[in-house]
């Protein structure tokens, strides 16, 4: 029996990113309910998301960006405001790895226009060796946007 309603929950139920809308009453009051809530956006949902405008009507951009530390390691991550996220980092209050390795400078970014192709190019670069690293850092890339944030944060 309790097979079935589950069933029955999951066809009645629409997934619309963080909220979840039951249809029927019983479902409203279940844990299943709750838990659906507890899952996130879809990378369809996300991918919706990406596509709305900010505030000022420009489309959201996002960066993927490889950081030289202090002790010659690199980290690679991605955000929407790369200024704001690289002054977490120096403040030590970003990644949990750049408390104990401190920023030495902004060696690499890349543009994207949806947070799911910058998730997939992050984790595709940290899946990176050393030596790929360099061979990437060393292509063509906007090195005058680099070298501006380097100026403005302070960086080597």
């Amino acid at each position: 029996m309790l097979p079935i309603m589950i069933l029955i929950f999951i066809m009645t139920s629409r997934y619309t990113g963080y909220k979840t809308e039951c249809s029927s009453h019983y479902a409203e009051n279940t844990f299943l309910c709750m838990r659906l809530n507890l899952r996130g956006p879809t990378p369809q949902m996300m991918a919706k998301n990406d596509r709305q405008q900010d505030e000022k009507g420009d489309t959201k951009v996002f960066y993927v960006y490889v950081i030289l530390c202090r002790n010659r390691t690199f980290y690679t991550g991605y955000t929407k405001d790369l200024i704001e996220r690289l002054k977490q980092h120096l403040d030590g209050k970003g990644a949990r790895y750049l408390r104990g390795n401190k920023v030495k400078k902004l060696y690499y970014i890349e543009k994207y226009r949806t947070q799911l192709k910058a998730i997939r190019r992050e984790r595709e670069i940290k899946k990176f060796t050393r030596s790929e690293k360099k061979k990437l850092i060393e292509k063509a890339f906007d090195v005058e946007l680099v070298d501006k944030i380097n100026k403005t944060l302070g960086l080597d």
